[in-house]
């Protein structure tokens, strides 16, 4: 990581967290469709994390299939700002309850907010596909890595690297134009 945040290679910060930020935000974000109950027998009791089809592949995402397409559209069609209010609702609305690959005290809300801005709404519902069709391969398989950089752009094309370490202390990701405490 230190090699990476370097100014020579860019100036980039990171976590070394073997996917967990991309997990919890499939989780937040597709909870809907995790707990969606019209699947007959995949809740067996109401203490369960996930439904047991989850794991199976291809019975979670067929199952759901036509609640998931449309899901996954309308997240591809988001900007950054509107992803990063997503990821701020969600996060207030299912805080500390489980739900298999969220670990809610892991990741800051700014920092989840952050991940899921530089994905974008395309990046993220790709990856939530993905996710959806096989969760049990490619929870395990997401990269060990999490590397980021921003910057504003200016009117005139030209951009400024943002402090990300001083973003992220003061909560620095907007909802509804005021920051986005944590719970």
């Amino acid at each position: 990581l230190q090699h990476y945040s370097s100014e020579e290679m860019g100036g980039w910060h990171g976590a070394h967290c073997e996917g967990a930020p991309l997990r919890t935000l499939f989780g937040i974000l597709m909870w809907d469709i995790i707990f969606y109950t019209r699947v007959p027998d995949v809740f067996l009791t109401p203490f369960q994390d996930a439904p047991l089809d989850l794991a199976t592949f291809p019975a979670f995402f067929n199952n759901r299939k036509h609640a998931i397409e449309p899901a996954l559209a309308a997240l591809a069609m988001c900007t950054p700002r509107e992803v990063a209010e997503r990821v701020a609702l969600a996060w207030r609305l299912h805080y500390g309850t489980l739900c298999r690959g969220v670990n809610w005290g892991q990741y800051s809300l700014a920092f989840l907010q952050l991940v899921a801005a530089s994905l974008g709404g395309p990046g993220l519902a790709a990856m939530a596909r993905t996710l959806a069709v096989n969760f049990r391969h490619f929870a395990a398989g997401l990269p060990d890595l999490l590397l980021l950089r921003a910057s504003t752009r200016h009117g005139d094309g030209a951009s400024t690297p943002l402090d990300l370490d001083a973003l992220l202390k003061h909560g620095g990701m907007v909802h509804g134009g005021r920051d986005a405490p944590e719970p």
